[in-house]
């Protein structure tokens, strides 16, 4: 399930965000940067991660799925998530979502000329991929 009110938290996310070109991400159709990595205090074994998903124009992400709850923020341009067997829903500069754990869905730039840059938030155990193909 997927909630979108913009939220504290994902101003939070923004303002701890890199700042980088958005032209980078032609170099690849997705890319993803970790920013920040680190063990939770009182959460043994579990990890937070921070991330920066920089989508090509057009670019799209095939279904998968996230080992922990996952938090969007997008920074710049519009991006489509299509949860299985969901509405789809678009995301645009501003807008944040909040993904829950083990749901297979799909993502891509909803611009074929202008690329699109996500910030994203996980916690999940230690030692997980960031996104995990889905059938």
């Amino acid at each position: 399930m997927i909630e979108k009110p913009l939220t504290v938290f994902a101003g939070l996310l923004l303002a701890l965000s890199l700042s980088a070109s958005p032209a980078a991400a032609q170099d690849e159709p997705l890319k993803r940067t970790i920013l920040q990595q680190g063990e939770l205090s009182g959460l043994g074994g579990h990890e937070g991660v921070l991330y920066r998903i920089e989508f090509a124009p057009g670019a799209q992400a095939p279904k998968h799925t996230h080992p922990g709850d996952e938090f969007l923020y997008v920074e710049s341009g519009a991006i489509v998530i299509q949860p299985e067997g969901k509405e789809a829903i678009t995301l645009k500069a501003g807008d944040s979502a909040h993904m829950r754990v083990g749901t297979a869905h799909t993502a891509r730039n909803a611009d074929a000329a202008t690329p699109a840059v996500v910030i994203g938030f996980m916690v999940s155990a230690a030692g997980q991929p960031l996104a995990t193909l889905a059938e």
